[in-house]
């Protein structure tokens, strides 16, 4: 469901445009196939100052779209893919700090 959600398509490709090399065009059943089987050597994240892992930026996506998720269930906010994607980037950014010690 975190995956295949047409609501959430947008919200994945704009994360994966800003975070990781493009090697075509984002195809959502293959990226959830690959994470599910941890199979992520395929990704790899763009140069920038971030100290983080391909493991860790998709984790900040995962759990961004999950927090919107469980949020939209319990206080009835819809899910905004612009603020999935900002509070994956946020948290892909205190990652990033707490890696570099």
């Amino acid at each position: 469901m975190l995956f295949t959600c047409p609501s959430h398509a947008d919200a994945w490709t704009n994360y994966f445009a800003l975070v990781f090399v493009p090697s075509g065009p984002l195809n959502i059943d293959q990226v959830s196939q690959n994470i599910m089987s941890l199979s992520l050597q395929e990704y790899r994240l763009l140069d920038s100052e971030l100290k983080v892992s391909v493991f860790e930026a998709v984790t900040c996506l995962l759990t961004s779209v999950w927090r919107a998720k469980w949020q939209h269930h319990f206080d009835a906010v819809a899910p905004d893919n612009q603020s999935i994607v900002y509070r994956a980037m946020v948290n892909l950014r205190h990652l990033s700090a707490l890696n570099i010690f």
